[in-house]
């Protein structure tokens, strides 16, 4: 138990054995309904297709595997799973959405050769000699900022939408494409019917929201649950369907994972069929290899640093630590995902983060410097560079000076103080007592020229 505790650093991150347990459970149950979701959205007939319960089973493989690479490679508590737009792109392209009748294998085959040119970008090492990072890593150092925040934000609007389409708050429209549910409609409020799909879901939405604004633990879970025993006497949820009393769907463990390894299971599905491509689709299929690399990019980046901020494993930079780690696990996941007949299961996607955050460590209170610029006028206290005065010049034995100072009025701070030793000019210094040490409150001006008066001195 001493060497889980010192591999995985849990005291490091205020957290045990035992909160880690329930943390894992918890993640498991928040992100289980990928295990349905991903066959569905593979293959175009949903689960009347006889490799239904195969999927499922290469789902769950993925998800194990990936996970367990983030915490053995990376040592990070991301859970990992079947993404949603991969498996939603996927799926179009074996239906013959792009005019060619891709099979299961070939769309595998795309997720194994994007997925090698992602394992490729995260080890080639690019930088001079002495700083050198992965190619992919190179990438995120060099995007902005405002890009990294925005990819989960745009993620999350993706799967937000999915879960309204799928809930039935929004649905198709000849004209405008999309449409809310008629809830006016008493059609609609029949027992199963599709209003009450959509109560369920938004009734599961204010339960969560409301319990993790009081900051209650497993609010998530607690919200599923509330939603499941609502849909249950609304005819929402099908409990023929959990029970196995479903056509092709079987929940028996053994006889899944025997269908799974079986002739006509998907295991390996990528090396049975997976290179006979149709006829004429070469370049298709090449076009679709680098849309799924640039995709499997940007979705990893959005959902490893949203994970990582949230659990605060983010560096002082905001950049989530040992991220080359992070991306050797992410990458051999991707290779993985096709040899198990899965989409691309990328590190942190749909996940909640395992480990407690660390204590959030206080950053240092800074004080601004400011700058005394001494003149024969009052001082000015500048927090910006004060233009020079005019160079001294010597004409006939005579000294002109002529200093100029520009005051913007954004920037400076007038403090007045007693000038003992320099003599009467107009206007008159005010005087303030000499042991005082901190300046009293300040006034702003307005911006202006000072001129000083001009100083001639004759030698004699």
């Amino acid at each position: 138990m001493k060497k889980i505790v010192n591999f995985f650093k849990l005291k490091e991150h205020n957290t045990s054995v035992k909160v880690e347990i329930y943390a894992g459970i918890a993640t498991f149950l928040a992100m289980a309904y990928i295990l349905v979701v991903n066959p569905n959205n593979l293959l175009i007939d949903g689960n009347i297709d006889p490799r239904w319960s195969s999927v499922f089973v290469a789902t769950a493989i993925g998800s194990f595997i990936g996970t367990l690479l983030m915490a053995l490679i990376a040592n990070k508590p991301f859970g990992a799973s079947s993404t949603m737009g991969v498996n939603a792109m996927i799926g179009t392209v074996i239906g013959g959405s792009l005019g060619f009748s891709f099979s299961y294998g070939n769309g595998m085959l795309i997720i194994l050769c994007s997925g090698i040119v992602f394992f490729l970008l995260s080890v080639i090492p690019v930088g001079k000699k002495g700083c050198k990072v992965s190619l992919r890593e190179a990438l995120f150092d060099g995007m902005p900022k405002c890009i990294i925040n925005a990819v989960p934000v745009g993620i999350g609007l993706f799967i937000t939408f999915i879960g309204l389409k799928n809930s039935g708050i929004i649905i198709s429209n000849k004209y405008t494409l999309l449409q809310l549910l008629d809830f006016g409609s008493s059609e609609n409020f029949m027992l199963g019917g599709p209003a009450w799909g959509a109560i369920v879901t938004l009734f599961g939405l204010v339960v969560i929201a409301v319990l993790t604004h009081y900051k209650v633990k497993g609010s998530v879970i607690i919200g599923i649950l509330s939603s499941t025993l609502l849909a249950i006497p609304t005819k929402v949820a099908n409990l023929d369907i959990l029970l196995g009393k479903v056509d092709k769907i079987s929940w028996k463990f053994w006889e899944n994972i025997s269908s799974y390894f079986s002739n006509d299971g998907v295991f390996l599905s990528v090396f049975k069929e997976g290179f006979n491509l149709p006829e004429g689709s070469l370049f298709t299929f090449i076009i679709l290899v680098m849309t799924f690399i640039m995709l499997d990019l940007f979705d990893t980046i959005g959902t490893i640093v949203g994970c990582a901020t949230n659990a605060g494993l983010n560096d002082e930079n905001g950049k989530p630590e040992d991220y080359n780690k992070i991306m050797y696990a992410d990458s051999a996941t991707a290779v993985m995902s096709a040899t198990v007949a899965t989409s691309t299961v990328p590190a942190t996607q749909t996940t909640t983060v395992v480990t407690t955050p660390a204590v959030p460590v206080t950053p240092p209170v800074t004080t601004p410097v400011t700058t005394q610029v001494k003149a024969t006028t009052p001082t000015v206290v500048s927090s910006t560079p004060v233009q020079a005065p005019m160079p001294v010049v010597n004409l006939n034995n005579k000294t002109e000076v002529k200093p100029v100072i520009n005051i913007p009025s954004t920037t400076v701070q007038q403090n007045v103080q007693a000038q003992t030793k320099t003599p009467p000019v107009t206007p008159a210094p005010v005087q303030t007592p000499a042991a005082e040490k901190t300046p009293g409150p300040t006034t702003p001006i307005a911006s202006q020229t000072i001129q000083i008066p001009k100083v001639e001195t004759k030698s004699a």
